[in-house]
């Protein structure tokens, strides 16, 4: 999938498909607050290491 600079986070979310950004990035890491935040559906949470 190419970026074509219209989709924007809330187009994502209505498709419903997982954005290509996710996990790409380490601003959209899984794992991490923005994509919890933003896209619940696709978010992992991390292994607690003790």
């Amino acid at each position: 999938m190419q970026p074509e600079g219209r989709d924007t986070p809330e187009n994502q979310q209505i498709s419903g498909k997982r954005p290509f950004f996710i996990g790409a990035v380490i601003f959209w890491r899984t794992d991490g607050p923005i994509a919890a935040a933003t896209f619940p559906q696709f978010a992992t949470k991390s292994v607690a290491k003790d």
